[in-house]
């Protein structure tokens, strides 16, 4: 995540699900980013799925912008899997669909997010699942034990984001860079589907 300058989650066009995080950071004028994906939009208000680091407290007012300013609410966290669930009074539109199942090793993933200023999506592949990996939070060091494990690069913003497998559904979220020995440009670490899913299950039934 980085420093910027106003403390709004932008839902751009071409970021389809994909939205964009923003929250104050302590200093006075700055904020923190990070990315986010829409898992459900009905009666007029949308739920949107982040990791827990993107947003560690309720103690911020959170903002959704698309075509106008919208409060945002943070309803549920589970640090152990580092994810947290938004909620904005106004229609979202598209809502990301969850996989049936994980991809395979070496299945095509994507994953979308706000690195900077503009929306961008990155191509890669499963190198791994199922394998713990440790990922830095607010909280301290935790283990991801549900995770994919992605050959792409993953920067300061990706953090929230979605990861779509190669039929377009969720997958996972996007979480770090892997903090474990590696060589060369270092893999994304993913929250993945089984965990996405548990967390989801009590609030929206997926």
């Amino acid at each position: 995540m980085r420093p910027l300058a106003a403390l709004l989650l932008f839902a751009l066009p071409a970021s389809a699900q994909c939205v964009r995080v923003e929250r104050a950071a302590d200093r006075p004028g700055l904020l923190w980013t990070g990315s986010g994906v829409v898992v459900r939009s009905a009666a007029g208000e949308s739920y949107v799925l982040t990791c827990r680091h993107v947003v560690p407290d309720g103690g911020h007012a959170l903002n959704v912008v698309a075509d106008r300013p919208v409060a945002a609410e943070l309803v549920a966290t589970d640090d152990r899997c580092d994810l947290a669930l938004l909620r904005v009074g106004a229609g979202l539109e598209p809502v990301a669909q969850l996989a049936e199942s994980a991809p395979a090793v070496g299945g095509p993933v994507t994953f979308a997010g706000f690195p900077g200023n503009a929306f961008c999506s990155t191509a890669g592949s499963v190198s791994r699942e199922r394998s713990p990996h440790m990922v830095r939070t607010p909280f301290g060091v935790v283990t991801l034990f549900e995770d994919l494990l992605v050959n792409a690069v993953a920067c300061p913003g990706n953090s929230g984001g979605p990861v779509y497998d190669g039929t377009g559904r969720l997958c996972g979220i996007v979480h770090s860079r892997c903090l474990n020995g590696t060589q060369g440009v270092p893999p994304a670490v993913c929250v993945g589907l089984c965990d996405v899913r548990r967390f989801l299950s009590p609030y929206l039934g997926k």
